[in-house]
């Protein structure tokens, strides 16, 4: 039954780290484009300290906690 528990949360590790690689390549592609930094939401500047944690992110703070 352990073993059960252990690999259902190494599979929802895996599932985060694929959706974050995936996050981080999209990020990385869009790097010279015009609008990387700016909320797809609100259109207003993601600010550079969210950038640097999270250069997946699309949305700013305000517009995440939203949706």
């Amino acid at each position: 039954m352990e073993a059960i528990g252990a690999k259902s949360i190494n599979e929802k590790a895996l599932a985060n780290a694929r959706d974050r690689r995936s996050g981080l390549e999209r990020a990385l592609d869009n790097l010279d484009d015009p609008d990387f930094g700016l909320c797809r939401i609100c259109d207003g500047e993601i600010p550079m300290g969210r950038i640097m944690l999270m250069p997946e992110a699309t949305t700013c703070v305000k517009c995440a906690q939203v949706s």
